[in-house]
This record gives structure tokens, sequence and C-alpha cells, in this order.
């Protein structure tokens, strides 16, 4: 159901942090294009990721307590500090597994701009939400970011379905049972699958 919402101005931390997203996702890209990380590294920075996390649920850990203190939602500091960092990197290590090196650098790609520029656009100006949530407008700058990331990696047409679709389900919020499935984890194998199966099935046009 469409409704209007009225106008909103995006928080200072939340601008912050879809800023560090866009950073954080084009260094991944670099760093997997020249192939100057692999999969056994970035395990291994998952697993001190996690375990930082941990700790910090206890105690102040010198520079990483200034960046969560700066970065990270209120709501996660005292449960799972650097969730957000954490699963975008768990999405990323995800499609670089499963899918073509272009492939899963095209879905990062959409991850990394799509998904933070719908926030951004959402909340800074966005009035046309969805059950009361997410934005056509962010929907709609979602899909161009997504479509203009990917598109350096794959044809136009697999680039901008799978930007779509990605962005259709972070609209609606993919569930299974009642648990809604991170974003950071849905964008990127959404449209990394639809991105293959468009390059598969696509008769060699795409």
């Amino acid at each position: 159901m469409i409704r209007v919402r009225e106008k909103q101005k995006i928080t200072k931390l939340e601008l912050k942090r879809q800023i560090f997203h866009i950073a954080f996702g084009l260094i991944i890209v670099f760093l997997f294009y020249y192939n100057l990380i692999t999969l056994l590294y970035m395990f291994l920075l998952l697993f001190l990721g996690l375990v930082l996390s941990i700790i910090s649920v206890r105690y102040n850990v010198l520079v990483l307590s200034w960046f969560l203190k700066n970065f990270e939602r209120e709501s996660d500091l005292s449960k799972f500090p650097g969730k957000g960092m954490i699963l975008f990197f768990v999405g990323c290590m995800m499609v670089i597994g499963f899918f073509p090196k272009n492939v899963a650098l095209a879905s990062i790609m959409v991850l990394t701009l799509g998904d933070a520029l719908a926030t951004i656009i959402g909340k800074a100006v966005g009035r046309y939400t969805v059950g009361g949530l997410k934005t056509l407008e962010g929907f709609g700058m979602g899909i161009i970011g997504g479509f203009l990331g990917a598109v350096v990696f794959v044809k136009p047409v697999p680039a901008f379905l799978g930007s779509a679709i990605a962005m259709l389900f972070e609209l609606l919020e993919l569930k299974i049972g009642e648990i809604i499935l991170d974003d950071n984890i849905s964008v990127p194998l959404l449209a990394a699958f639809t991105i293959e199966f468009v390059i598969k099935f696509g008769g060699g046009l795409f």
C-alpha cells in the first residue's frame, strides 16, 4: 500500500553510515578486481571481525570503539557491534564464492551503490512509501545507482535487471518465515542470480 509521509531529513549518523557503506564496497571491488584479496583472506578477516564484535560488547577496543560510536546504530551497539559491516562482508563473500568474477563484481556494485543511494534518497527526500517504510523515490534511485555500478562489469540489460530485481525485493523486504533477510545479504545474491540467469539464458544477446 502506497502512502504519503511528511518530509523528513536524513540524520547525520545515517548519512555517515551510507558514505562508509559506499567506500567499503568500492574498496572490496578494487581489491577483488585486481586479485589483491582472496576468499580465504576474506574468511580470515570475517573471523577477526566477529571476534572483535564479541569483545566490543563488553570492552572498549581503542580505535574500534571510536568507530562504533561514530558509525554504529544505537540498537546494535549492545547486541551486535559492527553488524552492518560484517553482514555486508558476508554478502560479498557469498557472491564471490558462488558466481563468476564479473557477475560477483556487478552484484557487489548493486549492493554498494544501489542500496546506499536508496537509503540516502529515501530518507532525505522520499515522500511516497510502500507499507509505511521504504520509499518509491529511494527505490528508483537504488535501481539507477545499482545499474550504473553493475554496467561497469556486465552488459546493460543484465545490469539493469539485476539492479531492479534486487531493489524490488529490498523495497518489499524479503522474509524467511518471520525473519526479515538483511539486505546486505539479499541484495547481492538476488542481483547475482538475476545477472547470471540473464547472461546464461539470453542467447548471447546479453
